[in-house]
């Protein structure tokens, strides 16, 4: 049975027919490969596989809490993991790396909901001016979490636009590297992918 995951990817609503979806084959999936009324571990972002629940409790943290980023191969609840080959590990190491980047701009963005909740009242006396900061903030996150979503070129399946930068900005802290060679470095990379990229030629 080939899974689809693509519902993970799902990062502006939970909503939505697709993600409801992509749970409930996820739940089949799981529970279906358990004793039945075994309870399994939830991998929502909240719980992070430490919480061992049934599957009513477990889809109600999926819709609410959305599913742990860097959960990939679904190991605790029934995917068989086939054998690496020498390469699996840069490209596991990559594709946390994605999901890390979606964890932290999911969790902004939960933060900044909450504290819209949490000051509901107070905004109500406050000026337009505030009003309009908040939706400014809200515009930026926005904006940001659709950068993350850009290929870094068309057919790029290991960066985003945004873990390009996350990483290549961890490689100038470790190596102590300049401004200047790391625009250096852009400018070469710019020319060596496809011409449709997405690299910035100055940091």
């Amino acid at each position: 049975m080939e899974l689809n995951k693509s519902w993970r990817q799902i990062t502006t609503d939970r909503t939505t027919s697709l993600y409801d979806k992509g749970v409930q084959e996820f739940l089949d999936f799981a529970f279906n490969n358990f004793k039945k009324g075994k309870l399994l571990r939830c991998p929502c972002r909240k719980y992070r596989n430490d919480l061992f629940c049934d599957r009513k409790v477990m889809y109600e943290h999926l819709i609410i809490n959305w599913i742990k980023g860097h959960y990939v191969i679904w190991e605790y609840h029934g995917e068989v993991i086939s054998e690496p080959d020498e390469f699996d590990d840069d490209d596991d190491d990559q594709n946390n790396c994605n999901d890390e980047v979606h964890d932290m701009l999911h969790d902004l963005g939960s933060a900044m909901n909450i504290e819209n909740i949490i000051g509901a009242e107070e905004i109500n006396y406050t000026t337009s001016t505030n009003t309009n900061s908040v939706n400014e903030e809200e515009d930026k996150f926005s904006k940001l979490l659709f950068i993350a979503e850009q290929e870094l070129y068309p057919g790029c399946e290991n960066f985003s636009k945004l873990s390009f930068i996350v990483q290549l900005l961890n490689i100038k802290c470790l190596f102590g590297l300049s401004g200047k060679a790391i625009d250096a470095l852009l400018s070469l990379l710019a020319k060596t992918f496809p011409h449709e990229n997405k690299v910035h030629v100055s940091y």
